[in-house]
């Protein structure tokens, strides 16, 4: 049953700003199940249950919270207050009241009316708000000590004198955590106070009759039965106070199915809500402030009841913007309200603004307007700051290929999209030198796998490392090293199983980024342990043949400078590898470059290798072959 009128402020200090403060250690947690249970449970509107926890709650805070924020949501006559305080409270050796105590109280001196709340007043300022009913729950005591300590330093307990809330409330209940002198203590296993997990049991239909009510005098019963019972076994002393006027007084209704299992909750849907103005000002939904906007600046709630709210914009210089919306269950409502202003004269009106997405399939240095804004990653979408509306300049260049740069005309409140192609620059692939090795002729057999890259392969074809990020484009497929600690990248191709030892692997490589004295290109051989070899190149015009097993590195053949590795970015060098059971012969551009006889058949996985962070390479034209013969 949902109560729209009902007004719930709910507060949780678990640490204070001075650290001689003791820690109430579950308040937070206290606060914030109950607000919980006033929403599921009770009917409150989500807007019109405040919580509170630990720096919200200072003494000025607190007083704005309870004497204004409290008061203007209150409808006269109509409304249930609740509200509910899990901290300290504190005694006054001088006046002997009881008062609650902010969190940026400091406990080196007495608390007075300037630095604490008195209970007395705060009992004053509820009665004012001319609520329909109030209740309050206070999980603290007043004798000046605490599970974590005494609460005022140098001080000896002190016997304070608590005026009964009754007639100062005629039309509340008031529900106190203990008496005068004894101490509120928790329930560790639920990581709530000792009162608050009972009056939670209690509400939730525990305490409830065969009709689903629970009235003052059954929740006294139970919490007095279950709290003093509870504090016992605790070695402990400790008997809630709940004083009203009216003892047969409801305070909950709970759907009967539920009531047994202590499960009674109110079923609520969401949808969301979007709401903009064209020169901004103060957004209230329900009567509760949310935020001051800016011009164009979109807020945005993502989870909001479903069913009637009443939004208001507020705005110095103009008139204010009323309107009642319903939010559908499940769906968003957007609202752009457009403010009147009040003078007679045309009010300056404040800059609108948009944002402007990019993103490039060579990624590069983003510029708009001729100042850099980013580095981007290819394809990556990256949206702007807020930027004025209007025209704007957007330009990306990267070494290697064409500069994009195009005007673009942001709309107030729009994000303008571009989505950059940016062509690779031809490259002369310079003639291959003569060969100064053997010529193998081409391996006769049968293909067991070829991918040109042109069509996108779903990429967890490929066993993805941490250390990589993969991507497709200029007809390839780019692998990036990201780590960030020298670690290696590599992938590993899952898709065909265990490669037998007798296989010819092909594939271009491309360095386009990155280090160039620093090993990529083929992994094969791969076997469970880590064991694994690798052939590949340098940007310097090196190539080696490398094998890892057991933790380390063995160099079967080193660092080989030869005038066959193309050298520097951009350029396309083709890479081979042929297994033949125990002897793996490596080419580059077709031309054998040597042989190597290990001790085992070479049968394993394949991949693709990056050794060094920040290194990008092209693969292309990836090819296996299963070669006939030995």
């Amino acid at each position: 049953m949902r109560n729209p009128d009902a007004v719930a402020v709910v507060i949780g200090i678990a640490e204070y700003q001075l650290p001689d403060v003791p820690k109430v250690e579950f308040a937070v947690n206290d606060a914030q199940a109950i607000r919980q249970m006033l929403i599921q449970t009770l009917g409150y509107s989500e807007s019109r249950a405040l919580l509170r926890p630990n720096a919200d709650v200072s003494m000025a805070k607190l007083h704005h919270l309870i004497r204004r924020q409290l008061r203007d949501l209150v409808v006269p006559g109509k409304s249930d207050v609740f509200v509910y305080y899990s901290g300290h409270g504190a005694p006054s050796p001088d006046t002997r009241e009881a008062f609650l105590i902010p969190w940026d109280y400091d406990p080196n001196y007495l608390p007075t009316a300037d630095t604490a709340y008195p209970l007395k007043d705060f009992y004053t300022d509820l009665a004012k708000l001319n609520a329909r009913s109030v209740t309050v729950v206070l999980d603290a005591c007043f004798s000046g000590q605490s599970e974590g300590g005494a609460v005022l330093k140098d001080i000896r307990p002190v016997v304070i004198t608590v005026e009964s809330p009754a007639a100062t409330l005629p039309n509340g209940v008031v529900i106190t955590a203990t008496g005068a002198q004894g101490i509120a203590s928790s329930h560790r296993e639920s990581r709530h106070g000792l009162l608050t997990y009972f009056l939670l049991q209690a509400l939730r239909g525990e305490a409830a009759d065969e009709k689903g009510r629970v009235t003052v005098a059954a929740l006294e019963r139970y919490l007095k039965e279950n709290v003093i019972q509870e504090a016992r076994k605790r070695s402990r002393s400790q008997e809630p106070q709940v004083a009203s006027l009216d003892a047969a007084r409801v305070l909950a209704e709970l759907p009967r199915s539920a009531v047994k299992a202590g499960k009674a909750v109110v079923v609520q849907k969401y949808g969301s809500l979007e709401i903009t103005t064209d020169v901004g000002g103060d957004l209230y939904i329900d009567g509760v402030r949310q935020d001051t906007l800016r011009a164009g600046q979109a807020f945005v709630q993502q989870q909001i009841e479903a069913g009637p709210h009443q939004i208001e914009i507020r705005k110095p210089g103009y008139e204010s913007k009323r309107e009642e919306i319903v939010v559908p269950p499940d769906r968003k409502v957007q609202r752009d309200y457009a403010l009147t202003p009040t003078l007679p004269t045309t009010p300056i009106r404040e800059k609108a603004y948009g944002t402007i997405q990019v993103s490039s399939d060579a990624g590069g240095t983003l510029f708009i307007d001729e100042q850099k804004i980013a580095d981007l990653s290819p394809f990556e979408k990256y949206t702007t700051a807020r930027i004025e509306a209007g025209p704007h300049q957007v330009r990306i260049s990267r070494e290697g290929y064409r500069t994009n740069a195009q005007e673009v005309v942001v709309r107030p409140n729009e994000t303008a999209k571009l989505d950059l192609t940016m062509p690779r620059i031809a490259i002369a692939v310079a003639k291959a030198p003569e060969a100064k090795k053997d010529v193998y002729p081409s391996p006769t057999g049968i293909v067991l796998f070829e991918d040109d890259f042109e069509s996108k392969r779903n990429m967890t074809e490929y066993s993805t490392d941490k250390y990589c990020r993969t991507f497709y484009s200029q007809g390839g497929y780019v692998v990036r090293n990201v780590s960030q600690l020298s670690s290696v990248c590599y992938l590993n191709y899952s898709l065909l199983g265990i490669l037998p030892a007798n296989v010819r692997i092909d594939s271009d490589v491309t360095l386009l980024a990155g280090a160039t004295n620093s090993l990529f290109g083929l992994r094969f051989g791969a076997r469970a342990g880590d064991s694994f070899y690798v052939f590949g190149i340098s940007g310097d015009g090196s190539y080696k043949l490398s094998r890892f097993e057991e933790g380390k590195w063995r160099d079967l053949v080193a660092w080989t400078k030869d005038d066959i590795v193309k050298t520097g970015a951009q350029v396309l060098n083709h890479l081979a590898v042929e297994i033949r059971g125990r002897t793996i012969r490596y080419f580059i551009d077709g031309r054998h470059l040597g042989s190597v006889d290990v001790t085992a058949d070479v049968e394993g996985t394949f991949g693709l290798h990056v050794d060094t962070p920040g290194m990008e390479v092209l693969f292309d034209n990836l090819r296996i072959i299963s070669l006939s013969g030995r």
